[in-house]
């Protein structure tokens, strides 16, 4: 809705397939702790819930919050919910196709909404 992050805000929420995590190393690696990879970006398993966390550097917090999600009936749904207003299945037809939109500057791929 504001094409950039909310200025009142620190993060990105994204969701993303749980079967393409087979697909990040980085991601398959979290346990516990961090990792720092070749751009400095800082990787981890949030503690809050099942999700995984891509800070912009070890100083600079701001980050994307990666959530799984799988398809059950044809709804998405998750493991974890934060109980936030947002947080909620969604039919897994808005995913297909993604409709181009311009995001901080970039055309970025996002549900559809049909």
């Amino acid at each position: 809705r504001h094409k950039d992050l909310i200025p009142w805000d620190y993060d990105v929420d994204l969701g993303i397939y749980l079967d393409d995590i087979p697909n990040c190393d980085i991601i398959q690696s979290l346990d516990s702790g961090s990792i720092v990879d070749e751009n400095g970006y800082v990787w981890e398993k949030a503690i809050e819930g099942d999700f995984y966390r891509v800070q912009y550097s070890e100083s600079n917090h701001l980050h994307v919050d990666l959530w799984p999600f799988y398809s059950k009936n044809g709804v998405m749904t998750k493991d974890t919910w934060t109980g936030h207003k947002q947080d909620i299945e969604f039919p897994e037809h808005f995913l297909k196709p993604l409709v181009p939109m311009q995001f901080a500057g970039i055309t970025a791929y996002a549900p559809n909404n049909h």
